[in-house]
């Protein structure tokens, strides 16, 4: 039976929690300082692969001790071998000591105008979904918040890895290719819903 949820917390992802359990491979593309691992293990304690571009903070998330976490300080791409120039937008800090624009490390150096204290740039190793998908086999549950590629990595997937993912929420940024990334999630197998807070849930079964 369905148990379709939204994790809240400011992060509003969807997941439908009767669909994991403690074997459940889970990937959080965009992992940030590890918001989303700290809600989703109130729901259950399954095994997380953490993917995260920005160095502070890959740095935040080890500095947690998750236990059965796997921190992979790389960037979700579409094409195998791509590196990334990544922009981080340094602000001032939040109440939890992160600071407060990490969570608009992009590759597209979008949010500048939020830009309090300074800009880094650096380049970061890219990552595939096929990749991950080739090291931890099924992905019982795919979070993906990284800031606009979404798109591109949606599209790059064939359907025999996407077969291979039950379950996405994703974060859409460019209305104007949302009609584009629907099309692309349900001719890789997908029936896709559209939630409130800029979010789209899509599942290979029924919810």
């Amino acid at each position: 039976m369905s148990n379709l949820i939204d994790l809240g917390h400011d992060l509003h992802h969807w997941v439908d929690i009767s669909r994991l359990n403690k074997d459940s491979v889970v990937i959080d593309a965009g992992a940030n300082v590890g918001l989303f691992i700290e809600v989703l293990r109130t729901y259950v304690d399954c095994k997380i692969i953490a993917v995260e571009c920005g160095k502070e903070n890959v740095a935040h998330i080890k500095n947690k001790n998750f236990e059965n976490v796997d921190v992979v300080g790389k960037a979700v791409v579409g094409n195998s071998n791509q590196s990334i120039t990544l922009t981080e937008i340094v602000g001032e800090p939040k109440g939890d000591g992160t600071m407060r624009y990490h969570q608009w490390h992009n590759i597209y150096g979008n949010h500048s105008d939020h830009q309090t204290a300074q800009v880094n740039t650096y380049e970061v190793e890219g990552v595939t979904l096929e990749e991950l998908i080739e090291e931890y086999g099924t992905i019982d549950y795919l979070k993906m918040d990284i800031e606009g590629a979404e798109y591109e990595v949606i599209e790059s997937l064939t359907r025999e890895d996407a077969q291979k993912i039950k379950q996405i929420s994703l974060e859409w940024h460019d209305e104007k290719q949302n009609s584009r990334l629907e099309e692309a999630l349900i001719s890789l197998g997908y029936e896709v819903f559209w939630k409130p807070h800029t979010e789209i849930y899509a599942t290979l079964g029924e919810v």
